[in-house]
C-alpha cells in the first residue's frame, strides 16, 4: 500500500448530500505512469498497484469498495477490472427509417428472433434476440436528428458506392456462424454482394456485406469441436 498526495488544481466531480456524495473518477494517462483526478477536499488516497481501497477526505476516512484501476495494457488486468465491475455487453442499437425492414433483413439472414419489445410511443422499436444475454434494438430514425449518418448509408451520399470490400477496415458489427460456407451460399442467392477473404492464420474466413440501411456487416466462420 502507498499514499498519494494531493496537489493544488485536482478536479472536484463531487455532489453533497449530507454524509452521502456521487464522487466520479477520472484517470489520465501520461508518459510516467497514470494520476487520478479527485476532489480538492481529498487529501491523501491509499491505493495499490491494481484498486483504490480508501479515500482519507478532510474530516473522516471513508472505505470504498475496491475500485479497479485501469491502468495497464494489460489483458488479464483489464478483463479483471471488467470482471469486478460487472461489466457486460447488452445490446447493440441500429436507427433506421424503415424498422420492420431491417428487422426482417435481421431475421431472416441471421436469424435473430423478435423479442417482447416496449412500447415507447412517440417511435417504433424492435428488439431482437441475438443470444441469451445479447439483443440488437431497431429504432426508428428520428428525422430531426442531427447525429451523423453512416456514409454508407442509403441516401446519405448519392455518389458513394457501397463497396464491401472496404468493409474489413471499416466499420461494421461482426458475427460468426458454424456453417460459413452454406451462410455464404444463403447471402448469394439472395442477391446480396459480399466480399469474402481469410484472415492470417489461413484458417478464419471472413464475408463482408451490406443490410438495407448501408450498416456493414461482417460473418466469420467459428470452428466447432
Amino acid at each position: 500500500m502507498g499514499t498519494l498526495p494531493i496537489s493544488k488544481g485536482w478536479v472536484e466531480d463531487a455532489v453533497p448530500s449530507g454524509i452521502s456524495f456521487l464522487l466520479n473518477f477520472f484517470l489520465l494517462l501520461g508518459p510516467r505512469g497514470a494520476s487520478l483526478l479527485i476532489p480538492p477536499h481529498l487529501t491523501s488516497l491509499e491505493f495499490s498497484s491494481d484498486l483504490i481501497t480508501s479515500l482519507q477526505f478532510s474530516s473522516d476516512l471513508i472505505t470504498f469498495r475496491k475500485i479497479p484501476i485501469i491502468a495497464s495494457s494489460s489483458p488479464k488486468k483489464v478483463m479483471a477490472a471488467a470482471a469486478e465491475l460487472g461489466v457486460q455487453l447488452n445490446h447493440i442499437a441500429r436507427e433506421s427509417s424503415d424498422v420492420k425492414r431491417l428487422a426482417s433483413f435481421y431475421q431472416e439472414i441471421l436469424g435473430f428472433e423478435q423479442m417482447e419489445t416496449p412500447n415507447f410511443g412517440d417511435f417504433d422499436v424492435i428488439w431482437l434476440r441475438i443470444s441469451p444475454s445479447l439483443s440488437m434494438h431497431i429504432i426508428q430514425r428520428d428525422p430531426l436528428s442531427t447525429l451523423p449518418v453512416s456514409p454508407y448509408a442509403v441516401g446519405a451520399a448519392s455518389s458513394v458506392i457501397k463497396d464491401p470490400k472496404q468493409l474489413s477496415r471499416g466499420h461494421h458489427l461482426a458475427f460468426s456462424v458454424s456453417n460459413f460456407d452454406s451462410f455464404v451460399h444463403n447471402l448469394k442467392y439472395k442477391g446480396i454482394e459480399v466480399f469474402q477473404k481469410t484472415q492470417p492464420d489461413g484458417k478464419t474466413k471472413q464475408v463482408f456485406f451490406f443490410d438495407p440501411d448501408g450498416n456493414g456487416l461482417e460473418v466469420m466462420s467459428r470452428e466447432t469441436s
